[in-house]
């Protein structure tokens, strides 16, 4: 019964969304509109709350409901609007404008998208039929259904659109190059290379859970393996090709986590990996003096990318990194949870293990005492306005208008950021 009850619903109703919204009249009389009723009304300059009620199945019933009063009673009237297809209207990227005589009105509409996360915003001017002039504005939050991909060419069109697993795929290179910082004697180079392997290899098998629960590709390349550009090439062409959202980490030393060809250093541009706008969404290394990544905007149109500060003990946390990503954290905040974590482990084995003590007495560590450590391996992530690292997930596209240039783009680390949501001032030393 109640499945027969829903049913006649939907067959008598349709498929109707009322939408909150504010109606600005600019000018008093300028604005005229004919009701339902067949009723001429001219609206004074005001603001009020209005209803845009749109049917999804057939749009050209869609209509506007105005908040007014006749004396002491509410005044209901609804203002037929035939729109098109709500795909053209309420989907598309680009402004859209349509004829007084389309609306059966006697004004024509701008619709214009910003598109955000959760509800898009969206501004519904009004014009005369001539459109020299705009006479009133109103602005609403949607949520579209439809999904901006071009399915042929494998992109999508705009930011914030759900990325299903099957269209992400992650780029992962790990290399703890053991064998390269150890000085035994050449009999003995197979230890070398077994605590390289073990080390590379250990690190796969740590994050391989992960990943692959949120991503339908993941391509590695791991130890020596990324000296040879030609294979490093393949997997990268192969992945570009078929995955419209990619991210990359790189678990490296300092300089390795750049994509490099041809055998001589140079870095691989966008146009010889074929990467489209966005394509290559996020960039995390954990390699000493990579920075904030800037680079990574700038040169491969990425909407997000992080490092470190100086030489780091990266390994500490940049696991974790990913770990807080794939699960569905933002990336700020992926990033801020895994160095608040990795500074309280830190912390507890200053004391545990007398660590100040044995720097100061052999001289054997890298830092002079753990603040040294943390501040020389502290995270600096990079973003643009248009994309902030707060909107930045791991299941929504992130499309920018353009590539960024340096005014463009947003530089942190992670100390402000912690400091700015604590409501407190970072001092610099």
């Amino acid at each position: 019964m109640k499945l027969l009850i829903l049913v006649c619903c939907l067959v008598f109703f349709g498929c109707k969304t009322s939408i909150d919204s504010k109606l600005t009249v600019l000018e008093t009389g300028a604005f005229t509109v004919t009701t339902s009723d067949g009723e001429i009304l001219p609206l004074p300059k005001a603001t009020l709350d209005a209803d845009l009620v749109v049917d999804s199945k057939r749009p050209e019933n869609t209509y506007i409901t105005l908040h007014l009063r006749k004396g002491t009673k509410q005044y209901r009237p609804q203002i037929p609007v035939r729109l098109p297809s709500l795909d053209v209207v309420l989907g598309a990227n680009d402004p859209v404008r349509l004829e007084a005589r389309e609306l059966g009105q006697d004004f024509g509409l701008m619709v214009m998208r910003e598109i955000r996360p959760g509800k898009d915003l969206f501004t519904m001017t009004f014009h005369d039929p001539q459109f020299n002039s705009t006479i009133a504005k109103m602005v609403f939050e949607y949520k579209p259904e439809k999904v901006l991909f071009d399915a042929k060419k494998n992109e999508f069109l705009a930011s914030y659109q759900a990325v299903k697993r099957k269209q992400r795929a992650a780029v992962i290179k790990i290399n703890g190059d053991v064998d390269m910082m150890m000085s035994l004697p050449k009999k003995f180079g197979w230890v070398e290379e077994t605590l390289d392997h073990v080390v590379n290899y250990g690190g796969m098998l740590l994050i391989s859970p992960w990943a692959y629960a949120r991503y339908a590709n993941v391509s590695w390349i791991i130890g020596d393996e990324n000296k040879s550009e030609a294979q490093t090439d393949e997997k990268w062409k192969a992945v570009v090709k078929e995955y419209p959202v990619i991210d990359y980490f790189a678990f490296v030393h300092s300089g390795n986590q750049r994509i490099e060809t041809n055998g001589n250093g140079e870095r691989m541009s966008m146009e010889t990996l074929g990467l489209k706008k966005n394509q290559l969404r996020l960039v995390y290394t954990g390699a000493c003096s990579s920075g904030s990544g800037t680079e990574w905007l700038k040169e491969y149109a990425t909407a997000g990318a992080g490092g470190q500060r100086g030489t780091s003990a990266s390994p500490i946390f940049q696991f974790s990194v990913l770990k807080k990503w794939v699960y569905g954290f933002n990336y700020e905040d992926s990033v801020v949870k895994a160095w608040t974590a990795a500074v309280r482990k830190i912390r507890a084995l200053e004391w545990i293990t007398l660590a100040k003590f044995w720097e100061d007495k052999t001289g054997v560590l890298e830092w002079s005492n753990v603040d040294d450590m943390l501040h020389d391996s502290e995270i600096l992530i990079s973003y643009t306005k248009e994309v902030p690292a707060a909107n930045l997930k791991i299941n929504q596209s992130a499309i920018l208008k353009g590539v960024p240039v340096q005014d463009d783009i947003v530089e942190r680390s992670v100390n402000e950021i912690i400091a700015e949501r604590n409501h407190e001032i970072l001092v610099t030393e």
